[in-house]
C-alpha cells in the first residue's frame, strides 16, 4: 500500500512537471507570435509609407504638367502651388536637385516637397537623428500619419526622398523609411525612375 502512494505522488509530480514545461513552451510560442505580428505590422506600415511618398512625387510631377503643359522645365518644381500664379516663372521656382534630401508633405489638398538640411537619413542607436525626417501620427488613430510637419504625436518612422539622378527627361529617386524595432534598425528602400513625357 505504501508503494502505491509513492507511485501516485511520483506520477503527480511528473504530470505537474510536464504541464509546467508545456506552459513555458506555449508562452514562448505566443510571445514569438506576438513579436512576429508586430514586426509584420511595422513592415506593412513602412511599405505603405514608402508607396505614399512614391505616389506623392508622381502627383507633384503630374500637377506641374497640368499647371504648365507647355513648359518642359517645370516638371520637377517641388511646390506646385507656386505655379498656380500665372506670372510665376519656372526658372525662379525651386526644382528637385540631385543628391538632396526631401520630405513630402500634404498641405491644403496639395502635395509638395521640402528640403531637409543636414545628413542623410541613417538611424543609429544612441545617435541623434535629423528630426526633419520624422513622421507624426494622428492622435487616437494608430497607423494614420501626418507627414513630416511638426505635430503633437511623433511616430517611430522616419522617411526621406533623395533624387540620385536628375536630367531634363528623367529623374531617379530613392524613398527610404526607417524605424527602430527594439534595438534593431529596420529599413525599406524603394528606387524609382520617373519620366518627363512633355
Amino acid at each position: 500500500m505504501k508503494n502505491k502512494y509513492g507511485f501516485v505522488l511520483t506520477e503527480a509530480l511528473i504530470a505537474v512537471g510536464i504541464l509546467g514545461v508545456g506552459v513555458v513552451i506555449m508562452s514562448a510560442v505566443v510571445t514569438n507570435a506576438i513579436s512576429a505580428t508586430k514586426t509584420s505590422r511595422d513592415y506593412l506600415l513602412a511599405q505603405n509609407l514608402t508607396t505614399e511618398a512614391v505616389e506623392a512625387v508622381k502627383n507633384i510631377r503630374d500637377t506641374n504638367w497640368l499647371l504648365r503643359p507647355n513648359d518642359k522645365t517645370c516638371w520637377l518644381v517641388i511646390n506646385p502651388v507656386a505655379l498656380r500664379d500665372p506670372n510665376a516663372n519656372c526658372a525662379t521656382q525651386q526644382s528637385a536637385q540631385q543628391n538632396v534630401n526631401y520630405v513630402v508633405n500634404f498641405n491644403s489638398g496639395d502635395w509638395n516637397m521640402s528640403q531637409v538640411m543636414g545628413s542623410d537619413l541613417n538611424l543609429q542607436n544612441g545617435a541623434s537623428v535629423n528630426a526633419g525626417f520624422l513622421l507624426y501620427e494622428q492622435p487616437g488613430r494608430t497607423g494614420v500619419f501626418y507627414g513630416n510637419t511638426v505635430r503633437p504625436t511623433p511616430s517611430r518612422f522616419y522617411r526621406s526622398v533623395k533624387f540620385t539622378n536628375v536630367t531634363a527627361s528623367m529623374a531617379e529617386f530613392i524613398v527610404s523609411v526607417q524605424w527602430f524595432d527594439g534595438a534593431k534598425k529596420r529599413k525599406i528602400d524603394r528606387v524609382l525612375t520617373i519620366q518627363n513625357y512633355l
